[in-house]
C-alpha cells in the first residue's frame, strides 16, 4: 500500500493514523537547505527507501509554504516499516524564497529587513524545535559539501530551549 503524504498541522490525524498509535514508531525528520533545482525537496532519499515518489511527485510539482511562517512540515507514515518521515520546507530552501519573493519584498518595505529576517528565523526555529522534540533521527541536507556555520548557533539556541521545554513536551506526549 502506498503511503499518503500529509501536511502539519494534520487535522485528521486521529482518523487516518489512529490505528498505528499503539505501535512503536521511529520518527525520521529531514531539514536543511536545498538548491533551486530540487524545488525545496530534501527527501529524495525517503522516496528511494519507500520506492514511491511521496515528497517529490513530479517534474511540474511546485511546492509552496505558508507565506506567514515561511515553513511547512510534510509527513508520510510507512506502516510496513513503522517509520514516520517528516520533511521541513522553509526559508533555507531557495525555491521557497524565490516563490515568496514578492510577499517578502512588500513586508521588508513595511517592517525592514532585520525585523522580517528575525521573524523568519523565529518561525523556522519553532518548526525545528518541534522536529527536535519528537524525532528519533534528524537528517540535515545541504547543497554544498561544507556545512553552514549559522546552523551551529541555531543548534545551540535550540538545545537550550529544548532542555527547558522537555518536561512539558514529555508530559504532553505521554
Amino acid at each position: 500500500m502506498k503511503p499518503k503524504k500529509f501536511i502539519l498541522p494534520f487535522t485528521s490525524f486521529q482518523d487516518d493514523l489512529a490505528h498505528y498509535l499503539d505501535t512503536k514508531t521511529v520518527v525520521i525528520s529531514l531539514f536543511g537547505m536545498s538548491s533551486y533545482q530540487r524545488r525545496s525537496c530534501k527527501a529524495g532519499l525517503v522516496d528511494e527507501i519507500l520506492e514511491y515518489q511521496i515528497f517529490k511527485t513530479s517534474v511540474v510539482d511546485d511546492p509552496d509554504v505558508n507565506p506567514d511562517t515561511m515553513s511547512c512540515i510534510e509527513g508520510c507514515y510507512s506502516s510496513s516499516q513503522k517509520v514516520l518521515f517528516l520533511h521541513l520546507r522553509g526559508m533555507f530552501d531557495t525555491h521557497s524564497l524565490v516563490k515568496q519573493y514578492q510577499h517578502l519584498k512588500e513586508e521588508m518595505s513595511e517592517k525592514g529587513y532585520l525585523s522580517v529576517w528575525a521573524e523568519l528565523k523565529h518561525s523556522y526555529a519553532r518548526a525545528l524545535l518541534f522536529l527536535f522534540s519528537i524525532s528519533h533521527v534528524l537528517i540535515v541536507n545541504h547543497p554544498s559539501p561544507c556545512l553552514d556555520i549559522s546552523y551551529i548557533h541555531l543548534f545551540r539556541a535550540l538545545d537550550t530551549v529544548r532542555l527547558k521545554l522537555q518536561p512539558s513536551v514529555s508530559e504532553a506526549l505521554s
